[in-house]
């Protein structure tokens, strides 16, 4: 075997190698979420792909668009989704915001229902 189809060979090896890293990396740093339900109109509708690049909660700020998991005790022993359920929501408030006792606060104004 020549010395050029070697390195040829580890050539292809290694970008092999480099490309399923990058893959690995990118698997780690995001994800996509379908979009159900109408909580999000008119920016997301349901049905809509939105690719989510995974961030420490220091780096939302109010505002932003966050993918969220929701808690187990909340999704239904009927829910036909398999995996994690997931929530689109933006973000209002972030852990050391002052929220008045007794207000809960919506995108949209203050509501006065009860949930």
């Amino acid at each position: 075997m020549s010395l050029a189809a070697v390195l040829s060979s580890l050539a292809v090896v290694g970008l092999a190698a480099l490309m399923g890293g990058a893959a690995k990396w990118l698997r780690r740093r995001s994800l996509v979420a379908v979009v159900t339900g109408d909580s999000m109109l008119p920016t997301y509708r349901s049905g809509d792909r939105v690719l989510v690049w995974r961030a420490p909660l220091g780096a939302v700020r109010p505002g932003q668009v966050v993918v969220i998991e929701q808690d187990p005790a909340e999704v239904g022993p009927d829910d036909p989704r398999s995996g994690p359920h997931l929530m689109i929501k933006r973000a209002v408030a972030l852990p050391g915001d002052r929220v008045p006792s007794g207000c809960l606060f919506v995108l949209g104004g203050q509501s006065d229902g009860v949930i």
